[in-house]
């Protein structure tokens, strides 16, 4: 879904991304040969990459992210710790799970906008900063935390959809009674 930002937030969300104190993955952008860095690699393709492909590359320790269900669920498989920016709809409840489960940090974000137009003030380039250095550089007994426990949601969540796994026997439940509803033979009404 596309979102359209105020020209003034839009600018602060990169700010400081390109001057970050650890190196970041570059991609080629194959449509104008272009190196660029990852994060302008995804807005320029419009989805040519995979983002759970690039979630799961090793270079990758932290994800900035609105906080929508997708993305949320890929970071949390990939065990990459977030860096949550929510602006409305289901985002914000994401984001307090992300809390919740303990694997990211929020930039501040605390205006829930009722639609794509987004209305509520700008997050300040130095919450943007303080988020993504607290997940990539911060050696502080909470940022161990995190980035330790993405790694281990990951796991969970490997393991839910593995053979025997919860997710796995729920959905072979499923299936096996809409099977058995499909094959039931069809009363008539009296």
């Amino acid at each position: 879904m596309m979102m359209r930002l105020l020209v003034g937030q839009d600018a602060q969300r990169f700010a400081h991304l390109v001057p970050s104190l650890r190196r970041y993955p570059w991609m080629m952008n194959r449509s104008n040969n272009r190196v660029v860095p990852l994060w302008m690699y995804v807005e320029e393709s419009s989805g040519v990459r995979n983002m759970v492909e690039i979630l799961q590359h090793p270079a990758v320790e932290g994800f900035l992210t609105h906080c929508g269900w997708n993305s949320v669920l890929e970071a949390m498989v990939a065990g990459v710790p977030l860096i949550t920016w929510p602006l409305y709809s289901d985002q914000f409840y994401n984001e307090k799970l992300v809390e919740l489960l303990g694997i990211g940090v929020g930039v501040g974000a605390d205006v829930w906008n009722s639609n794509v137009e987004i209305i509520s003030p700008i997050i300040r380039k130095n919450n943007i900063k303080e988020g993504i250095l607290r997940i990539l550089t911060d050696e502080s007994a909470v940022a161990e935390s995190i980035r330790s426990r993405s790694k281990e949601v990951s796991l969970m969540a490997k393991r839910a959809v593995e053979e025997g796994g919860s997710s796995f026997n729920s959905l072979t439940t499923l299936i096996e009674e809409l099977k058995a509803i499909k094959v039931a033979p069809k009363s008539t009404p009296s």
